[in-house]
């Protein structure tokens, strides 16, 4: 039995092996439009998600209890059970208890890259770029990052010499992109050790200073085990709020992640990039317009409906196929995909 259990065990893992090198050739391969000015940092190697290990449940888990971010950065308290979020001594400025969650900007609603941000700006509260100094767009919010460790490809590299350079304390500050995958300028690819001592040294004091922590996001949505690791280090400050990748197909899968990182981790959750992914069939985007239209509907709903999560941003690119892209390949006005969201998000 043990031999048997072995075996099943190496073919599933070489399974999945092949299935995210798959993924990583479909987004090279996928076209691209071109990017305007305030997105040139953005490209087709930004971010990539990769698929997890998901088993549709019966029905949808509802979550429990709403958050609530201190904006006095006070001590870490919880109302959840030790068992369901591990304990860490490391200091923290967001307390769960009933309350309203702390927004960016107001508004749940946000966009992962500036493809589309001139046409939904009236109903978004923040953005990003996957940069340490995003520009100035309106009143948005503007979330601040460090990707990496600088040592897996060129934009790593400019990415992290320019926080190195950050002199502002940005109000929200995001923790590394996919540091559990490993394609050069796609993924951080870090091990452990390595995200603890740069947290320590260039994170946590910007939590010392006032900013708001968002905690490293995973490419292997909840089937992640990097990010327990990492809780479990010797970390100099905890973070606020968890930062979440979302693909699926369907909001069960949704749902399931929003639960996984909910009952884990026991912070509020910001999806800071979403799409609709088959992610059990070679990571395969969707690409029926109805369904993605309809997606797009549901899981905007399921965002704002559920108290547990303070953001989500739209993925405006990256290997996630043409017909999610927000915007004609001009860039001159919305795509069905871009009109479904502003259209979601607009009764909000």
């Amino acid at each position: 039995m043990l031999l048997h259990a072995i075996f099943f065990t190496l073919l599933f893992l070489g399974v999945s092996s092949a299935a995210r090198c798959h993924a990583v050739s479909l987004k090279a391969s996928s076209p691209q439009p071109s990017l305007s000015p305030s997105v040139a940092s953005f490209s087709s190697t930004s971010a990539w998600p990769r698929h997890d290990t998901f088993t549709k449940p019966s029905a949808p888990v509802k979550s429990s209890g709403s958050v609530q971010l201190s904006a006095s950065v006070e001590s870490s308290t919880s109302t959840q059970s030790a068992s369901a979020h591990p304990s860490t001594s490391a200091q923290s400025s967001v307390s769960v208890s009933n309350g309203t969650a702390l927004i960016p900007g107001g508004k749940k609603a946000g966009s992962a890259g500036g493809r589309a941000t001139k046409f939904w700006q009236e109903h978004l509260g923040w953005w990003y770029d996957w940069t340490p100094s995003p520009e100035t767009i309106g009143n948005l919010e503007g979330v601040a990052m460090l990707w990496g460790s600088g040592n897996n490809g060129q934009q790593d590299e400019k990415r992290f010499a320019e926080f190195q350079q950050l002199t502002t304390v940005p109000q929200y500050l995001l923790g590394f992109n996919e540091p559990d995958c490993t394609a050069s300028d796609t993924s951080a690819n870090m091990d452990v050790d390595e995200g603890v001592s740069l947290w320590n040294e260039l994170i946590a004091p910007k939590g010392e200073q006032g900013s708001l922590l968002g905690s490293p996001a995973m490419c292997m949505q909840k089937a992640e085990s990097w990010l327990k690791k990492f809780k479990a280090g010797s970390l100099a400050r905890d973070w606020d709020y968890t930062a979440i990748h979302v693909y699926k197909p369907d909001m069960a899968g949704v749902q399931a992640d929003v639960d996984y990182y909910w009952t884990t981790y026991g912070k509020p959750i910001l999806v800071t990039e979403f799409g609709c992914v088959y992610d059990q069939d070679d990571f395969t985007p969707c690409s029926d317009q109805s369904e993605i239209s309809q997606w797009i509907s549901d899981v905007v709903d399921l965002f704002e409906k559920n108290e547990n999560i303070i953001g989500y941003a739209y993925t405006d690119g990256g290997g996630l196929g043409t017909v999610w892209l927000p915007v004609k390949s001009d860039g001159s006005a919305l795509s069905v995909s871009g009109q479904a969201y502003l259209d979601a998000i607009s009764k909000y």
